[in-house]
This record gives structure tokens, C-alpha cells and sequence, in this order.
């Protein structure tokens, strides 16, 4: 009876330092999670605030700036291509926070700024950036371009703000610089769309590929997405995609589209 009694208050001592050492095992693994968090959400805070430093040293803007549509602004690519010389232009929509550097990756991964800022610095919120199946002088047909959805509105988190057409009113077009020119594109939809690898759906090399991809833009019905005007579209126009994922709905991209009304 007595070996009994001591056999099961050993068995029970064994469980109790099981439980324990389980306990401890996952204390412990929250906790690197929990560091392993906020190490990431610090490095997002040092990269979004680079971009910050980045857009104070190279962009200038009028004395007197009221931040709506018409303003101008100066970019030096002469900084920007000395910190790093896959940038090769400059997105600005007036009024709103997208003014960022846009970068096309010379090397074998096309997706590389995805994950990597302009200051080749891994993580969150990556670059605003294309593929080289387009060209740098935005003289494709249509010219695709990426940039994460950040919950806080910085890089392309802000698109979403156009599901509300006032917005759009207030916000239509988009400017492009390069070392070159300046192009102003006139924003015509903004869409819910399904997440099709663009560039391999359509044959941009072919007039019935730029027309399906035309009307299949202007068709898209959703409550979120909005073609704002019939703009005269054809197939030698140049559009601008910009694209960005949709947090809750991971089948879907948002597209803002806009077509090139001027260059100088």
C-alpha cells in the first residue's frame, strides 16, 4: 500500500513538473513572439520614417503650398540615384501622403522591393515599385505599379480612401517624374479586382488584349469600385495601374486606374 502511495505522489510530482515545464516552454515562446513583434513594428517605424527623411531631403515644393491638387514639386534624382540607382522615378499625388520614390530591380527578382525599402533595408513597408516587363519612360500601353496596403495609410494603404468619390473629386490625378519629364495621369476607376497576375492575363502586345483589359477595368460592378467617367480610351493609350492588396480579401487586388492627359 505504502509503494503505491508513493508510486502515484511520484507520478503526481512528474505531471506537476511536465505541467511546469510546459508552462515555461510557452511563456517562453511568447515571449520571443512577443519580441520578435515589436523588433518587427520598430524596424516598419525606422523604415516608414526613412521614407519621411527621404522625401525631406530630395523634394521641394512651392514657398507657399496648400497641398491640393496643381501644386508642384522638384525631385533630385541626382540624391536619390547616388543612394540608389534602381530608383528611377518619383509617384506624387497632391493632397494626399503617396509621394514616394518608385524602383525597378535590376537583379533576377523582380518582387524584391516587395519585401526591401529604396534603402535596401528588409522589411515593412517595402518600396512602391514594377517589374521590368515595363519600361521607365511609362511609354507601354500599361504600366503596372506595386505597393503593400499599410493599415496606417502610408505607401499605397491610402488608395482605399477613393472608394468614397468625393475623395476622388478631390484627388483625380496622379503625377509622374522622372530625371526627364513630368506626366500627369487622370484617375478613371477604382476597383475591386480579382488578383490575376496582370501583365500574363492581358497580351499587351496585342490590340484585343489592350481592349479586354479596357473593358474588363470599366465593367468591374462592386459596391467598393467606382468607374468615375467614360474617359476616351483606346489602345494607344498609356495607362497607369496602381495596385495593392486588400487585407480582408486576400482573392482580391484594388486598382486605381488612370490614364497619361499630359507630359512636360
Amino acid at each position: 500500500m505504502k509503494n503505491q502511495q508513493k508510486k502515484k505522489r511520484n507520478i503526481k510530482k512528474i505531471v506537476i513538473c511536465v505541467i511546469i515545464a510546459l508552462l515555461v516552454v510557452v511563456l517562453a515562446v511568447f515571449g520571443v513572439l512577443q519580441f520578435l513583434k515589436y523588433q518587427k513594428e520598430k524596424q516598419k517605424e525606422k523604415n516608414e520614417a526613412s521614407y519621411k527623411k527621404i522625401q525631406e531631403k530630395v523634394i521641394s515644393t512651392p514657398e507657399v503650398s496648400t497641398n491640393e491638387a496643381g501644386d508642384d514639386i522638384t525631385v533630385d534624382f541626382t540624391a536619390l540615384q547616388a543612394m540608389n540607382p534602381d530608383i528611377y522615378a518619383w509617384i506624387y499625388i497632391p493632397g494626399t501622403d503617396i509621394s514616394y520614390p518608385i524602383v525597378q530591380s535590376g537583379g533576377e527578382d523582380q518582387n524584391y522591393y516587395l519585401n526591401y525599402t529604396v534603402e535596401n533595408v528588409y522589411g515593412l513597408p517595402g518600396s512602391i515599385y514594377t517589374e521590368n516587363v515595363n519600361s521607365k519612360d511609362f511609354t507601354d500601353f500599361a504600366t503596372i505599379m506595386y505597393g503593400h496596403e499599410m493599415l496606417d495609410g502610408s505607401m499605397f494603404g491610402g488608395l482605399k480612401s477613393y472608394r468614397d468619390i468625393a475623395y476622388w473629386q478631390e484627388h483625380p490625378e496622379i503625377y509622374i517624374y522622372t530625371p526627364e519629364k513630368k506626366l500627369t495621369f487622370r484617375i478613371f476607376a477604382a476597383v475591386i479586382f480579382s488578383d490575376v497576375y496582370i501583365p500574363e492575363a492581358y497580351d499587351f502586345s496585342t490590340v484585343e488584349g489592350m481592349g479586354q483589359y479596357i473593358t474588363d477595368i470599366q465593367s468591374t460592378q462592386d459596391v467598393n469600385s467606382h468607374v468615375f467617367e467614360d474617359a476616351a480610351l483606346d489602345t494607344n493609350s498609356k495607362l497607369l495601374t496602381l495596385s495593392t492588396c486588400i487585407s480582408d480579401q486576400p482573392s482580391n487586388r484594388y486598382l486605381v486606374e488612370a490614364y497619361l492627359t499630359n507630359e512636360e
